[in-house]
């Protein structure tokens, strides 16, 4: 996680402040496990480093959030926002 953040958004975080938020099971054209993290602080100013893969970085409201945002990322939020630890997504008949 601190080797994404640098290399994905430009900012530096010690490992002291990555906090477990939440875990999905997901099924789609294959199957995932996806850890989402909470950042307590980091330094620097985050950036959108790799703009070949990310169209936009920008701050949102977590009551707000942009329509496009990827379906199980935005469950992995509310998930954390409520305290649900783990969560099966896409995995319907």
């Amino acid at each position: 996680a601190v080797r994404e953040a640098y290399e994905e958004i430009g900012v530096q975080i010690d490992v002291d402040d990555v906090v477990f938020a939440t875990v999905t099971h997901r099924k789609s054209d294959d199957e995932r496990v996806d850890f989402f993290l909470h950042i307590k602080d980091w330094d620097g100013e985050p950036c959108n480093a790799e703009p070949e893969k990310c169209d936009e970085l920008l701050w949102c409201d977590l009551d707000a959030l942009p329509e496009n945002i990827i379906p199980y990322v935005r469950k992995a939020i509310r998930n954390h926002l409520e305290g649900v630890l783990f969560e099966e997504f896409g995995w319907e008949a």
